[in-house]
């Protein structure tokens, strides 16, 4: 990181003998891949980018105005990785959940989410590579969202609500892909990936909570938010308006629902 923060580029580039020279501030040095990317990134900026001495500016290149649309990115994120046909784990969508739900775990299942072993294999030193809730295990996302104690007394929690078992597995696609919705009806298929999705994220919180705060819920807390947010957004986001409470509470398997057409799924 340079030392002064609020540099403007112009100030930190001259152009000398026709050729771009750059002067850093180094706090520490980079080194290793960092001392890398910047040599790539410097080598770009002197290929193809013209010194200009106007303050500095982005430029949104999804936009012919150059810039920035919330909704066009959320669009593009639809269009080019969720509903992607064919794609391994490629329509990550629920209407039943909020989407960015759907988005953490398509990047779960990519091994996308930025635990201490990704970042450790992006060349960012940390002081250990530990998961910070149990502080035994190399903290991969399977083990964040699987096999950390933490993760597993969630996920039984969860699967005795629903009078089940969790998967005898490690793997995140046994965990978010539904093996248990075999059995059920097509609704209820739907339902259970709503809390499988949201059971995965709220792990995430809770590691997030200790990682930025060093704070964390215990299990049952973490489950009981579950039943209520997943309740919360079955009332408020799918037509089954009329569930009720205690029957979600003691046995959400056992619901039956009329019918609805192709509008209602996702």
């Amino acid at each position: 990181m340079d030392s002064n923060q609020d540099a403007y580029v112009n100030e930190l580039v001259q152009l000398v003998s026709g050729l771009l020279h750059f002067t850093w501030a180094w706090i520490r040095p980079p080194s290793g891949r960092v001392s890398d990317e910047l040599e790539q990134l410097k080598g770009l900026i002197e290929t193809n980018t013209p010194l200009n001495y106007g303050m500095a500016a982005w430029q949104w290149k999804l936009d012919n105005l150059g810039e920035y649309n919330s909704r066009l990115v959320s669009f593009k994120i639809n269009e080019l990785i969720i509903e992607r046909p064919g794609q391994p784990h490629g329509t990550m969508k629920n209407n039943y959940i909020p989407q960015k739900i759907g988005i953490f775990v398509w990047r779960a299942l990519r091994g996308r989410i930025l635990t201490k072993v990704e970042f450790d294999k992006r060349g960012i030193d940390l002081d250990n590579i530990l998961c910070p809730i149990c502080n035994d295990s190399v903290e991969t996302v399977e083990h964040t969202l699987i096999t950390c104690k933490m993760a597993k007394d969630v996920w039984q929690a969860i699967y005795n609500w629903w009078e089940s078992s969790p998967p005898n597995s490690s793997s995140l696609s046994d965990f978010f892909s539904g093996s248990r919705r075999r059995n059920l009806s097509r609704e209820n298929k739907k339902i259970w990936q709503s809390i499988e999705w949201v059971t995965g994220y709220f792990i995430w919180k809770n590691r997030n909570l200790k990682v930025f705060r060093n704070d964390h819920w215990a299990y049952s807390k973490v489950a009981s938010d579950i039943q209520v947010k997943t309740f919360e957004w079955m009332k408020n986001r799918s037509r089954h308006k009329a569930i009720d409470w205690i029957q979600w509470l003691t046995g959400p398997n056992t619901l039956s629902f009329p019918h609805y057409n192709s509008r209602d799924s996702g």
